[in-house]
């Protein structure tokens, strides 16, 4: 059985080694997402790459797809393509780019 090995989309950002350059197991790639770059002082980092450089945000809409994940671009957290992010009172959907194909990056704001 093959175990499909994920890279960090932020790689570099950071100081990030994205698993000593071996990569991530799906779940070990989600835990790193969340506790080294959607928390913390790491956040406004990832936030500002994001929404900044298009290299940046490119390789995590890739690596997200593959994944069957998308990324609320509001509370940093993902979801699989099928589940909705929740605000409060408010539920948001993945980000559909008209034409029916699903985004895995939700609105990027700063600030």
């Amino acid at each position: 059985m093959t175990i499909a090995r994920f890279h960090c989309p932020f790689a570099g950002l950071g100081g990030c080694q994205d698993g000593s350059g071996n990569g991530l197991t799906k779940t070990s790639l989600i835990s790193h997402l969340r506790d080294r770059h959607f928390n913390g002082d790491a956040l406004a980092t990832t936030k500002l790459s994001l929404a900044t450089n298009l290299v940046v945000y490119e390789a995590p809409e890739v690596t997200l797809k593959r994944m069957g994940l998308w990324l609320c671009g509001g509370y940093f957290k993902t979801h699989t393509l099928r589940s909705k992010c929740r605000h409060g009172s408010d539920v948001v959907s993945p980000p559909d780019c008209g034409d029916g194909v699903v985004r895995s990056i939700g609105r990027v704001k700063y600030g």
